[in-house]
């Protein structure tokens, strides 16, 4: 689908010859008449889905101890399976050099002023919608509340600076999705082959595409640790649970969920809800593993932490299988019926009987 654009001097003109028609004496259908070319100018416009894929740096201590490379294929299972069900012409990662440069060093690691630079420089548009995954070592702060996130560099980078830049971007819709420990805290597998998509698949539609506003994950509430596996799977336990190509769909029902579910519609609160059922089943079934580490065995669980924000003006974040703008068709068809019912009743005004 090739992106069109009605620009404001088309716009402009069809207003004018609507006024010079038949319809110059009804003022409200012209005013109709502009409402449903403005929409229409948002509609024909293609939506691309920006990725950025991002893996942390080292622990405070300076070590690896495997849990980066944990991220990593965590962070490659999303990649794959955002390919798997976004047509490539309308997926764009990071680094992409025609349509948003940037060069990805130390296995997709990013410092946190390269990370902000690359959410500042996304040349995505009001109609697109940016994700933002990142997988690392993190922790929070118990005094001020807030979580942070260990960049390439050493150095810590507040989660919510994160949320803050996407949000000044000012696209339909922001998804920033953080698989890192939220407590205070002290070799890679190989990527899955992909079938690449030649249309959406319906699950990607429902969530990344018809949804508005913002959704902001973390895989760990404040004072909880997020945990990782090295046998019989690398990657992290939440990352996972949404996506682990390498295992078949009934190998393991708590596993890869985006492709389990891929041919559904389902809309962000449903998702969120059995992603924490499934969390749970497999936070438990490693918890009771003879190599679970003692941190694990301490916690009782691991909470899926989200915050969603709909856009400026609208109640709530809003999906539909319908249009990308039912709230608006909603507000029309309210105001149309209103003033109908004023017409009526200065019809009735005179005493007279009006069917």
């Amino acid at each position: 689908m090739q992106k069109l654009r009605i620009s404001s001097e088309t716009v402009s003109q069809l207003c004018r010859r609507i006024s010079m028609t038949r319809f110059k004496k009804n003022g409200f259908l012209a005013l109709l008449a502009v409402v449903v070319l403005l929409q229409l100018s948002q509609l024909c416009q293609a939506q691309d889905i920006y990725l950025l894929p991002v893996v942390g740096g080292p622990d405070a201590e300076g070590k690896d101890n495997g849990y980066l490379n944990a991220a990593e294929q965590s962070v490659g299972n999303i990649c794959a399976v955002f390919q798997s069900n976004v047509p490539w012409k309308n997926l764009i990662i990071y680094g992409n050099p025609k349509k948003w440069p940037g060069q990805q060093k130390d296995k997709q690691s990013l410092t946190g002023p390269e990370l902000r630079n690359a959410i500042k420089t996304c040349p995505a548009g009001s109609n697109d919608t940016i994700v933002v995954y990142w997988a690392g070592h993190g922790r929070g702060d118990r005094v001020t509340e807030r979580h942070y996130l260990q960049m390439a560099n050493g150095q810590l980078l507040e989660r919510y600076s994160i949320v803050n830049d996407v949000l000044k971007k000012r696209v339909r819709l922001s998804v920033i999705i953080t698989d890192t420990c939220a407590e205070s805290v002290a070799g890679p597998g190989a990527f899955p082959a992909i079938a690449a998509a030649v249309v959406i698949s319906p699950l990607f539609d429902e969530l990344f595409i018809k949804a508005r506003g913002l959704v902001d994950i973390s895989s760990a509430s404040p004072g909880e640790y997020a945990f990782a596996i090295t046998s019989p799977l690398l990657g992290c336990l939440f990352s996972q649970v949404l996506a682990c190509p390498r295992v078949s769909l009934e190998e393991n029902p708590h596993l890869n969920y985006l492709a389990r579910n891929r041919d559904e519609r389902k809309k962000w609160p449903e998702v969120i809800g059995e992603l924490q059922g499934h969390l749970d089943a497999w936070f438990k079934e490693c918890q009771s593993s003879p190599n679970a580490s003692d941190l694990m065995k301490n916690q009782e669980r691991q909470t899926i932490w989200v915050v969603t924000r709909p856009l400026p003006g609208e109640a709530t974040i809003t999906t539909t299988t319908h249009c990308c703008c039912c709230q608006r068709c909603g507000l029309l068809k309210r105001l149309i019926q209103r003033i109908r019912a004023r017409r009526a009743a200065r019809r009735c005004c005179c005493g007279c009987c009006c069917n």
